[in-house]
């Protein structure tokens, strides 16, 4: 019974996360290891975390400014922001229903299924005001 829960889980990574084989000499392997152990953070996380903000920085700044006095500009950047958020609703979505069967009951789909409602509920409001 435990062999099946474990297919199914590796299943699901396999599904939904791509592996990364970084190479480096030994010597700062062991190094980032250690910086990893001192900052209570997983060698998986340390990387993955930074590949996210690696790509995130590299995004192209197309968000509207705040100072806008225009009534059409204004419009524009609302719907700029439902768009952007739209975009996290459907991602949380996502991973949302991808989550196994026997993970449902879980802390992490609470949350998620909580991110879904409060993003939706931000979606609402903002559509409201425009």
């Amino acid at each position: 019974m435990g062999k099946t829960s474990n297919d199914s889980k590796q299943r699901w990574i396999a599904k939904n996360f791509k592996q990364v084989k970084v190479l480096v000499t030994p010597s700062v392997a062991e190094a980032f290891k250690k910086v990893c152990a001192e900052s209570g953070q997983s060698v998986n996380k340390a990387l993955s975390t930074h590949m996210e903000n690696a790509v995130l920085k590299k995004r192209p700044k197309t968000v509207p400014t705040l100072h806008i006095e225009k009534k059409s500009q204004r419009r524009s950047a609302l719907q700029f922001y439902i768009a952007r958020i739209r975009e996290l609703y459907e991602a949380e979505c996502g991973y949302n229903e991808n989550i196994p069967e026997n993970f449902r009951s879980g802390e992490r789909y609470e949350q998620s299924s909580q991110d879904i409602e409060n993003l939706e509920e931000a979606i609402n409001i903002l559509e409201d005001v425009f």
